[in-house]
């Protein structure tokens, strides 16, 4: 028994529940600072298509909510789900686009992290990565 009469053990499951309620608001409160990085670009001509393939890092210190990346290209844009990150992970994602877009002949276009705005970040000024590759 404790000082409050209550048994240790069901005190120590009330301090791990508070623990993890604590825990739980510091990822809310802390915020998180998604970044997108262009990785490759690979033409498939059987399929007439092209992939880019790119990355979404969590840079933050707080979890990251899943949300969604605009990958614009030329005049296409699409939007890919990204899942919730947490602070310093990342995923590697693709889009991919018919051929006449990505080789046009150049391909200009743009990744955009959070375009619905789920995610509460330390950062919004690198949310938009450029993509320029010279055909």
């Amino acid at each position: 028994m404790d000082w409050e009469g209550m048994p240790v053990k069901h005190s120590l499951e009330l301090s791990r529940e508070r623990q993890f309620v604590v825990s739980r608001l510091q990822q809310l409160t802390v915020p998180a600072d998604l970044a997108a990085r262009f990785d490759d670009l690979a033409s498939d001509p059987e399929q007439d298509t092209c992939t880019i393939r790119y990355t979404v890092r969590n840079e933050g210190r707080g979890v990251a909510a899943p949300s969604l990346t605009r990958v614009t290209v030329n005049t296409l844009s699409r939007d890919e789900p990204t899942p919730a990150l947490d602070a310093g992970d990342s995923v590697s994602l693709s889009t991919i686009l018919p051929s006449a877009c990505c080789f046009h002949p150049d391909l200009h276009g743009t990744l955009a992290v959070d375009v619905n705005d789920r995610v509460a970040e330390s950062n919004e000024e690198n949310n938009t990565t450029p993509i320029d590759i010279i055909g």
